[in-house]
């Protein structure tokens, strides 16, 4: 499966004038109804799912692994454009450029669709998932504020800075430059929580923010549903290479006294 360039990449089209944006969309619509193409319920699927995605890993999805797809939209996987863009992709490395990592991720997928994988998915596996990308978007949004407390620009440049230095997307920056010159900020973690439970993260309250994210820290530690599937993907990617060497060490011929 051949791709263009224009379709493997999760980068936003350019936004069209606002002149021509209701034309445009009106054709678009009444090409799709000439064609039998059910828009209305494709687009209803794919809000589902990017709002699925957005709210467990925030507004700004610069980058999505396959396997975190398959742990958050895993029975709505093909409704979502950012995966079918990116088994696209996937499959342009595997066929055009014969790239083994391609075709281990598309075996992977193959698998957690038809294979024994799919048949397990409970609540409580649902639950340790919600909780441990809410763990981490609240490390994310707390290390997004404490770099924009340092930061001693102002206005558009603290916020262009704060992207430089984390790599976060603009929206975080924005909130986190706001937050950095608020007169009633708290702690940075109090923030980050407040942050997160804002975006839709059902985080459990305590008597404080930082016991709260304590009994989440504990959660996620308990339950390292996501953080072996993780591993699983790095020790794939690495193993030939920490293989090797133990391979050429049990053929070296023994030393000689």
């Amino acid at each position: 499966m051949a791709s263009l360039p224009e379709t493997i990449s999760f980068d936003r089209g350019q936004r069209v004038d606002p002149v021509r944006e209701e034309p445009d969309a009106l054709r678009l619509i009444a090409e799709a109804d000439a064609l039998g193409i059910p828009w209305r319920r494709v687009l209803t699927q794919e809000i589902l799912a990017e709002g699925t995605l957005q709210r467990f890993l925030g507004p700004d999805i610069a980058e999505l692994p396959l396997w975190r797809a398959l742990c958050l939209i895993p029975n709505s996987l093909f409704h979502s454009w950012r995966i079918r863009n990116l088994v696209d992709r996937l499959s342009w490395e595997a066929s055009a450029q014969g790239a083994a990592a391609a075709r281990r991720e598309l075996a992977t997928l193959f698998e957690s669709l038809t294979g024994p994988r799919a048949r397990h998915l409970t609540s409580e596996t649902s639950l340790a998932k919600h909780y441990w990308f809410a763990y981490h978007r609240v490390l994310e949004l707390q290390s997004v504020a404490l770099a924009a407390e340092k930061v001693l620009d102002e206005g558009t440049l603290r916020i262009s800075r704060v992207c430089e230095l984390t790599g976060c997307g603009r929206r975080d920056a924005e909130w986190a430059a706001a937050r950095a010159t608020s007169p009633t900020r708290s702690h940075a973690l109090d923030d980050a929580m407040a942050r997160a439970r804002d975006e839709g993260f059902e985080i459990p309250p305590a008597e404080t923010e930082l016991a709260a994210f304590s009994r989440l820290r504990r959660f996620v530690r308990r339950h390292r549903l996501l953080r072996s599937q993780q591993s699983t993907v790095d020790s794939r990617q690495s193993g030939t290479r920490r293989d090797r060497p133990r391979n050429q060490a049990s053929r070296a011929p023994a030393s000689s006294v």
